[in-house]
């Protein structure tokens, strides 16, 4: 499976890169603006095709040059760690991946393209763990896998929203019936905020301004949860809450009722 890492400003910081096995290191490129084409050594790269595009227009042209060439494949961002879930007594602990379990992530999620999932993403580490190695039509976010066989047209989803694109692409597919599947057992961890990418240029006002778009564009299924970070940069930032679930399953039921007519 292919994996592509956006990249901006972290040329020797490359976390995700540096996590990856070796055998997935083969196919992984990372995507970079023609102005660091030339920094990252003898790492594999997909050259973007103007600077400062921002993240939405980054992950467009992803999502254009896999879908085309009919990949299934991932996108994660460049600075995480990935862990996996170990039982131990009545609480489970997180561990470093190995390369068996790399193989049965993406093993295991090719197979679930096989059944019909259209996409998959990994958990935040964070989160509390639940019973099952996985839940479906849920939240996902910074590790993703898609199969790009079956997803619809890139000229039939709208790519107008800079911050919270990746929500924004997720409640698309969603509307349009395609299900996920996200990962439980396997984890990623991110620190917050860190300098570059995204950093670059995001702002408070702008992720706010972007919050109220999302709100637009979905608006049975975003709303404002009125809380606000209490300490980092982006203390003036008011949270969403999203309805993930339920953007899935009011798809179902319009495609219920429209066979039913």
């Amino acid at each position: 499976m292919k994996i592509y890492i956006p990249t901006l400003a972290r040329v020797d910081k490359q976390i995700t890169w540096e996590k990856l096995p070796d055998f997935l290191k083969e196919t992984t490129v990372l995507v970079v603006q023609p102005k660091e084409k030339d920094l990252h050594g003898d790492k594999p790269i997909l050259v973007l095709p103007e600077n400062d595009i921002g993240i939405c227009k980054t992950r467009k042209f992803i999502y254009e040059y896999a879908n085309s060439r009919n990949q299934r494949y991932g996108v994660f961002d460049d600075d995480l760690t990935f862990l996996k879930r170990r039982p131990k007594g009545n609480r489970p602990v997180k561990v470093e991946m190995s390369d068996d379990d790399w193989r049965e992530l993406i093993e295991t999620t090719d197979k679930w393209f096989d059944e019909g999932i259209s996409f998959s993403a990994l958990r935040i580490g964070l989160l509390p763990p639940i019973p099952k190695d996985f839940m479906d039509n849920t939240a996902a976010f910074t590790a993703y896998f898609f199969n790009g066989q079956v997803l619809p047209q890139s000229s039939d989803l709208d790519w107008s929203i800079e911050i919270g694109e990746d929500a924004h692409l997720i409640l698309q597919l969603f509307q349009r019936g395609h299900s996920n599947r996200v990962w439980d057992k396997f984890v990623f961890h991110q620190k917050e905020y860190a300098d570059g990418g995204c950093n670059t240029y995001r702002t408070s006002k702008i992720i706010n301004d972007c919050h109220q778009q999302l709100i637009d564009a979905h608006p049975n299924y975003i709303s404002y949860n009125g809380t606000r970070p209490k300490k980092g940069p982006f203390q003036g930032v008011v949270r969403v809450k999203i309805k993930w679930k339920q953007a899935y399953l009011d798809s179902q039921r319009a495609t219920l009722e429209n066979f039913i007519k």
